[in-house]
């Protein structure tokens, strides 16, 4: 049976994954909008870089990592593995906040 944390990092990196995809989802609507020029691709680029960051992450701890292993680097690691992975669904709330807004504002117009 899975235990919570095995639970939370699953969870964690499907919402990295959600909020990677609404921002990449958000940015090519709004290439539709504005057109295409260098700023939004770079944007859309870091966008699907995320994302894909995420998926193989994900794939990787669901495929190639056990629960029982996946339990013990948490073990072993602790707080600061969370820490210092919150960079990531944090940079992807901030892409996928401004993509929904940006898009929202020139929507209007």
């Amino acid at each position: 049976m899975t235990d919570s944390v095995t639970l939370f990092t699953y969870f964690y990196i499907a919402t990295v994954s959600v909020f990677g995809f609404g921002a990449l989802f958000f940015a090519l609507r709004l290439t539709r909008i504005t057109g295409l020029f260098r700023g939004w691709v770079l944007i859309i680029v870091a966008s699907a870089f995320i994302m894909l960051q995420a998926i193989v992450a994900f794939v990787e701890l669901v495929v190639f990592l056990p629960e029982s292993k996946l339990a013990m680097v948490i073990e072993l690691a602790g707080v600061p593995f969370f820490t210092f992975t919150s960079f990531g669904i944090a940079t992807s709330i901030v892409l996928f906040s401004a993509m929904y807004d940006l898009f929202r504002a020139f929507k209007r117009q």
